[in-house]
């Protein structure tokens, strides 16, 4: 059940969404100065004699942990004689140095100062505090400060809050980033620092605070334009409606005091228009999801929500008690119910699926058990209690009419969840599979889902026609995921169908595909690498694709025996069908036309696959094993197929012979190494000795061994 856990928390995790983003600040520790400088703990203050050697390590980093932080924050006062300095160190090596003239705020932007700006921050050890000439004194204010990025999370209701530690003050200020508390000697400003936020779709800008009346204006500022605009009336609450056409790289919220006092501020809140994404959990092929049955219930569809809690005589699909042989929806044709538990407790709860029994007119209770063990339940009226996650089935056939399902009387309050509840034809239930889509809805800024989503590697598919802003770019973590999208609202280079059309397709080796419906590409590609040593390989594309130049492709037909034969395809390899190759290094195969939603991907003795399957033990697959380069049995249940390879089913021995041209060889065949070894003795199939020279493409036999050569 590892998957189906995987499903379920990453659907838990798409529907809580994220509140909000506090950036870290790294406060500064003193270490000790070197023999011209001196730090006066009680006083806060630093003072120097010389300028040679002076410094004292305020931050210490390893790793890099430098090049996470955006700004550094510094405040002094009572600056005597000589300048002071920051020295970013590499080891004992300053690589940049700021010097200072005088007392007061110090606000440093690391990207924006030409000190550092070029330097590579990674590299950076520790930063020191000194005197720049001659000898001086300046009392730190506070304690100094780095700051990463603060950047803003939208959760799924359009809501991002920044929190106390992202706030920023200055020295007229006395700001506990703890409690909120935030006490104004008549001036000073108080600010956060963004990188370069879209606030192109944000509505609202809030300050939340309780308190005296202390702050007079609000600034935001912009990387392009500056400062926007100086707002008096507004200076808590702000309509960002009129300003979104210039707010689309916001570097700075800062809000100006005027008044003596003192307020709390609990933090700021902003609120706009997003996008969300929602994990599509769907009925499998060939099956029908219950909010699709019908019938006299009206109710039904209505009632079936997923993820569904089934608590103690809690909520239920369908009618409430089942008494009513006038309330059911219909399911005449189908042989099981299944239904996939994402959560349940170990104290148990039966799943009971009310029946109504047109022939004896009674309701009749099933019950659910697991559908590994389908084919051993011999009475489905026996109760059975579910205390794990797992797929869960009932038997239906013969019943036409289904009331409800409901949780059976435990007054423990344990409760299952089901995330999915579907319908299946067939003498056996059918298995849930993921879906790996996502479906994308809203516009402007981007949630915490779509962030999520985009950063599964699963991914197969994103259904983006929710979406109602135009020319957004998203990536996926699989480069080899679909979005499905309007003319105009992606920007994406690849891999986005619009009305049924991919203008490009391009798969990438080593990552799943899975079409989610049919559809054509004007321009389709995918690029790998043949194994150098073997020369040989399998592959299977969604495409029709030309053959390369220097690669040979054929399908392969089972015979009988350890025997397959192997039949050249001539210039294009057809979509769906799983070939052998012939070739070495890395290769490119192009094409165009219908890709398959519902492909089987079978062809002769051949099975391709599209994403990481589990090869089932008796098949053969491609290996350079201890005979060389063949097919090989598996024997066990934990060899994997990768994306766009093939592997063989077939009843042999253990290890499949390959016939080419009417003759029986093995794979290796296709390794034509061997003809460039002196002293071969090589003869045609016609039995004429031949040299190497004399050799064109063909089958041929080298020192009693046949092999093909290109």
């Amino acid at each position: 059940m590892k998957k189906l856990t995987k499903l379920l928390l990453t659907a838990a995790l798409l529907l809580a969404g994220v509140g909000g983003a506090n950036a870290t600040k790294l406060y500064a520790t003193y270490g000790t100065p070197a023999s011209e400088g001196a730090w006066d703990a009680e006083t806060s203050t630093y003072s120097w004699t010389g300028s040679s050697n002076n410094l004292m390590p305020i931050f210490n980093f390893s790793g890099g942990e430098l090049a996470n932080y955006k700004s550094l924050h510094l405040t002094t006062s009572e600056y005597v004689d000589g300048p002071y300095r920051v020295c970013f160190m590499n080891g004992s090596t300053a690589v940049a140095t700021i010097a200072f003239y005088s007392a007061g705020q110090k606000d440093l932007v690391l990207s924006e100062r030409s000190e550092t700006k070029d330097i590579d921050l990674s590299q950076i050890t520790h930063i020191s505090f000194g005197g720049a000439s001659g000898a001086g004194s300046v009392k730190i204010v506070g304690t100094p400060y780095l700051q990463k990025p603060t950047t803003v999370k939208f959760d799924e209701t359009g809501v991002a809050i920044i929190g106390l530690t992202d706030i920023n003050y200055d020295s007229n200020l006395t700001f506990n980033d703890q409690t909120g508390e935030m006490t104004s000697n008549g001036q000073g400003t108080f600010s956060v620092t963004l990188d370069n936020e879209d606030f192109s779709s944000v509505t609202k800008v809030e300050l939340l605070r309780s308190g005296d009346d202390i702050v007079q204006t609000l600034q935001i500022t912009d990387a392009d334009n500056g400062v926007l605009n100086t707002w008096y009336s507004s200076k808590y609450v702000l309509d960002f409606t009129s300003q979104q056409a210039k707010a689309s790289k916001i570097t700075k919220l800062a809000w100006n005091c005027n008044t003596a006092g003192t307020m709390t501020i609990t933090g700021i809140r902003i609120t706009g228009s997003v996008i969300t994404a929602k994990y599509a959990v769907e009925a499998p092929a060939g099956t029908t999801d219950v909010m699709n049955l019908t019938g006299t219930e009206t109710n039904w569809a209505n009632s079936v929500t997923y993820p569904k809690e089934f608590a103690v005589q809690g909520a239920s699909f369908g009618n409430g008690d089942g008494s009513s042989e006038s309330t059911h929806v219909d399911i005449n044709g189908y042989d099981y119910l299944h239904l996939v538990v994402s959560e349940a407790q170990s104290s148990s709860v039966a799943l009971r699926v009310w029946i109504w029994d047109d022939v004896n007119n009674k309701v009749v209770t099933l019950y659910a058990y697991p559908m590994a063990d389908y084919a051993s339940v011999t009475n489905w009226e026996t109760e059975n209690r579910i205390t794990a996650p797992g797929i869960y089935v009932v038997k239906v056939s013969g019943y036409k009419h289904l009331k409800g399902v409901k949780a059976a009387n435990n007054w423990g309050a344990p409760s299952v969840t089901v995330a999915m509840a579907y319908m299946s034809a067939g003498a056996a239930p059918v298995a849930f599979e993921e879906s790996h889509k996502y479906l994308l809805a809203g516009k402007g800024l981007v949630t915490s889902s779509v962030e999520n989503a985009l950063n599964d590697a699963t991914a197969t598919c994103f259904d983006a026609t929710g979406l109602t802003a135009t020319g957004i770019e998203l990536t996926s973590a699989n480069p080899n995921a679909l979005f499905i999208a309007n003319a105009g609202a992606l920007t994406n280079a690849n891999n986005v169908i619009v009305d049924g059309t991919c203008a490009n397709l391009v798969l990438t080796d080593g990552y799943a595909f899975k079409a989610p419906a049919n559809f054509t590409a004007t321009a389709a590609q995918y690029t790998t690498t043949i194994n150098a040593t073997a020369k040989a390989g399998t592959l299977c594309l969604p495409f029709a694709a030309t053959i390369p130049s220097d690669v040979e492709a054929y399908t392969l037909t089972y015979t009988s025996g350890d025997a397959a034969t192997a039949t050249p395809v001539e210039t294009t390899i057809l979509a769906n069908t799983p070939v052998l190759l012939n070739g070495s290094g890395e290769v490119t195969f192009s094409g165009s036309g219908a890709v398959s939603a519902s492909a089987t991907n079978v062809s002769g003795a051949m099975t391709g696959v599209f994403e990481a399957t589990t090869v089932p033990t008796g098949s053969y697959v491609l290996q350079n094993g201890g005979s060389g380069v063949g097919f090989y049995k598996v024997n066990s249940s934990d060899i994997t197929a990768a994306p766009f390879r093939a592997y063989v089913t077939a009843t042999a021995g253990a290890r499949l012979n390959i016939i080419f041209a009417g003759e029986t060889t093995g794979i290796s065949s296709l390794d034509n190494s061997a003809i460039s070894q002196s002293g071969n003795c090589i003869y045609d199939l016609q039995g004429r000795q031949m040299s190497n020279g004399q050799m064109q493409r063909g089958l041929y036999i080298v020192n009693g061994k046949k092999i093909m050569v290109k």
